[in-house]
């Protein structure tokens, strides 16, 4: 059974004057459940920082800000469903610092078929804060006399007991089960648990006395890395269902999730399945090892096996932006100069995307990268450009989608933006020249773990700061 499946991250700019205007950075993230009748429930969450917002004085000691989002659903090339709703946050101290993601959940009742969206969001008390964005999706029936799967909705919290706190948002409510969405579809931290929703529908009518349920997680490259199952006695043919599965040990990287359904009455055999897309990002370990090796007789055939103990210190100063805080810790204690040649080899190894081929991409890459710093971002006498910010965020993060370059103009100093747009679901980084001599420091990023200032445009930028500007940039 195939659904589709979608995230769209609003990172949108426009540029006026050239001055930014403030980006939008909503997550949108969707799914497709049963409906009355043959119609469908397509249900779109949604989360944005607090800091994105401009606030506005409202009344007794009380800011207030106003997010607007239009929704327009197309179908055979007609206005099927047009929606508008305002977001709101009020506070007694707008902070530039983010204090909490706001979110919410719309649902909807759809009938089967193929669909384009239409999303306008604005601020409005900032009318240079908005975006539009379209995307497709296709919302397939149901079956109705065997069991059917909906699409997995991802969760940052779960509770099976609703009548736990009397403040929970009721909006989030479904099956008698609170479901706090994820719309960012990416799970943090070095110990973190992968949570999901989903229903199973007729399994008390076509599902005998038992089914079987399997989770599987895959890889990028969808390789398996590891499989769960556990029986469940059919007792309704609406039934809601938890995941939570461990992440730990995992590496950073992209990850799928699949949810099966197999059917063993004596009339059919049929599996059933769903497959969720997410991300994990674990700050402690290194994006996700794709390949395995054995180490042989390769080692003393490789470069590494000549390298002096100032050419291994260079080589592992220049690969400590990808190493792990392990990585850098067993270095350090290394006393030998072949011990260390064997941990290089080792380390770039672990990271070739493949190991059939005598060349190690991934190296060569790195190498070319470091090449590619050296020559456009040297600093003076300071040869050495993959030591420079935008020299680290190349190696780490590899070569940009994007890249806009703004030389100096008036009151602005010179600044680059840097966009990834299959980081998360679409990534910037911004470098200013602050002291004037094309050494562009990074002062933003809406990367987890690197640098975040929203009002780095005023604080950096601007050589003359005007106290009454509090346009934030940068969102």
């Amino acid at each position: 059974m195939k659904r589709s499946i979608f995230l769209i991250l609003f990172l949108l700019s426009s540029f006026a004057h050239s001055v930014p205007a403030k980006r939008v950075n909503l997550s949108f993230d969707a799914a497709l459940f049963r409906g009355e009748g043959k119609n469908l429930i397509w249900e779109i969450y949604y989360s944005f920082p607090d800091t994105l917002l401009k606030y506005e004085y409202v009344n007794e000691g009380n800011y207030e800000g106003r997010l607007k989002i239009d929704l327009l659903l197309i179908s055979s090339g007609l206005d099927t469903l047009t929606d508008s709703w305002e977001l709101k946050h009020t506070t007694k101290s707008p902070s530039k610092k983010l204090m909490q993601d706001l979110m919410g959940e719309k649902k909807y009742s759809v009938s089967p078929g193929k669909y384009e969206v239409v999303l306008k969001v604005r601020d409005v008390y900032d009318p240079s804060t908005k975006a539009e964005k379209k995307f497709k999706f296709t919302a397939e029936s149901f079956p109705e006399k065997t069991i059917g799967i909906s699409q997995i909705q991802l969760a940052r919290f779960i509770s099976a007991d609703t009548t736990k706190n009397d403040t929970w948002n009721k909006m989030f409510v479904k099956n008698n089960i609170y479901v706090v969405p994820n719309p960012e579809i990416t799970f943090y931290g070095d110990n973190p648990i992968l949570r999901g929703y989903y229903e199973i529908y007729n399994a008390a009518t076509f599902g005998g006395d038992e089914i079987e349920i399997s989770y599987r997680l895959d890889n990028a490259l969808n390789k398996e890395i590891v499989t769960l199952n556990k029986s469940l006695k059919p007792y309704s043919d609406g039934m809601g269902q938890i995941v939570e599965l461990s992440l730990d040990p995992l590496t950073s990287g992209l990850y799928f999730l699949t949810a099966s359904i197999v059917n063993k009455t004596k009339n059919s055999n049929d599996t059933i399945r769903t497959k969720k897309r997410f991300y994990y990002i674990n700050p402690e370990m290194p994006p996700e090892q794709l390949t395995k090796f054995i180490e042989s007789g390769t080692f003393e055939q490789s470069e590494f096996s000549t390298m002096s103990d100032a050419r291994l210190e260079l080589e592992f100063q220049q690969a400590k932006y990808l190493a792990t805080k392990d990585e850098k810790e067993k270095f350090e204690i290394l006393e030998t100069t072949e011990a260390k040649q064997r941990f290089l080899y080792r380390f770039w190894k672990l990271r070739d995307t493949d190991n059939q081929t005598p060349v190690n991409e991934k190296l060569v890459e790195y190498r070319r990268n470091i090449d590619y710093a050296n020559k456009f971002f040297k600093v003076g006498e300071l040869r050495d450009g993959w030591r420079t910010d935008r020299g680290r965020i190349l190696l780490v993060y590899g070569q940009p989608t994007e890249i806009e370059r703004f030389p100096q103009e008036g009151n602005n100093r010179p600044y680059e933006r840097w966009f990834y747009a299959e980081l998360r679901g679409g990534s910037e980084f911004f470098f200013v020249d602050r002291q004037g001599i094309s050494n562009y420091l990074l002062v933003h990023s809406n990367m987890t773990g690197e640098m975040y200032d929203p009002d780095w445009f005023r604080n950096n930028v601007q050589i003359f700061r005007d106290n009454n500007d509090t346009q934030d940039n940068g969102l």
